[in-house]
């Protein structure tokens, strides 16, 4: 295919597909609205775009500050094609396991309210995830959860000193410029509200009215204050959020691996199958885990790396595409 950089949108929206897809009705009055939130990899970043993407719905996408500049003007010119598709307002420095990858969701959560448009759930992915399911097998699992959110979380936390200790952000003498997570010798006081501190993910499936009470309560608010000096408050902030009933979130319940899954993403952890390659404990997906991932029940799998596998993200893409086309039998 020819590049981007030689296409004028109306070309490349015909040329790589984007236009290709009938939408139903049920597809047209459900509109979804998605954080993306990106750093690297232009290629991979417009091929995630490509396979989720459906004129109903609503993107907003972040690109990491530290990011290089020609990555940026890439995904602004990809995003420039787009009358549904924008760049957040505010762009923040992410440093891994600090709050400004939890402030980088928000700041895409705080930019869908302000636009107003109809959407009814918030999904929120980065860059290495990649779709499971159709536009239409992601509607119908959204509409199945009757307005209720669907975020994993555990009060049995295996590292409680990730929120129990302080915080802070100092340089990082290993990579100038940038900035790591530091312990500051000093207790982090107690959370707001006596709530009980859940461990879940930094990605999860949001009702609108979660996201707005997230937005503009002040429970949620005082929390998300509390969780500036924790490691890693993304994958705490949602779930103690969701799984506080007494807060009274919108949504808010509790996850069953049986009656109620977690099905906003497969990650593949050091106890589960992998044929590619591990890193923190997860897996990034090859050409052998195909079998296991179109089997999978979640909308989408992390994570997927083009510059390791290749193969794979283009398998994916080829299924996902011809279950929408109907050439290969679909399914929630």
């Amino acid at each position: 295919m020819p590049s981007i950089q030689n296409l004028n949108c109306s070309e490349f929206r015909k040329v790589y597909g984007y236009d290709d897809y009938s939408i139903s009705e049920e597809e047209r009055n459900f509109p979804i609205a998605y954080n993306i939130l990106l750093h690297k990899d232009f290629i991979q970043s417009e091929f995630l775009l490509r396979a989720i993407y459906r004129s109903q719905n609503y993107y907003c996408v972040h690109v990491d500050g530290f990011s290089p500049p020609s990555y940026h003007e890439s995904v602004q010119k990809l995003v420039d094609c787009f009358e549904n598709v924008f760049i957040v307002s505010k762009t923040e420095n992410v440093t891994y396991a600090g709050f400004s990858r939890l402030q980088a969701d928000l700041n895409c959560m705080k930019d869908h309210l302000n636009q107003d448009k109809p959407w009814k759930y918030l999904l929120n992915i980065p860059g290495q995830q990649f779709p499971l399911k159709t536009n239409s097998e992601i509607v119908a699992i959204l509409k199945n959860l009757k307005n209720l959110n669907n975020i994993v979380g555990d009060g049995d936390d295996i590292h409680p000193y990730r929120y129990q200790l302080q915080f802070i952000l100092k340089p990082n003498p290993d990579k100038p410029g940038r900035f790591k997570m530091a312990y500051t010798g000093e207790n982090n006081p107690p959370p707001p509200y006596n709530v009980t501190i859940y461990k879940g993910s930094a990605y999860g499936i949001f009702s609108r009215q979660f996201v707005d009470w997230i937005i503009n309560n002040k429970k949620a608010r005082d929390l998300l204050k509390w969780c500036r000096d924790v490691y890693s408050p993304d994958e705490y902030y949602w779930a103690t959020l969701n799984y506080n009933l007494k807060l009274h979130a919108p949504g808010s319940n509790s996850i069953d691996d049986e009656t109620n899954p977690f099905l906003a993403v497969y990650v593949a952890w050091k106890y589960s199958e992998c044929y590619g390659s591990r890193n923190k404990g997860y897996c990034t997906f090859s050409i052998r885990d195909l079998p296991t991932l179109v089997k999978r029940p979640e909308m989408f799998a992390n994570k997927l790396r083009i510059n390791y596998d290749a193969l794979t993200l283009r398998c994916l893409g080829e299924w996902v595409y011809n279950k929408t086309l109907g050439l290969v039998p679909s399914g929630v």
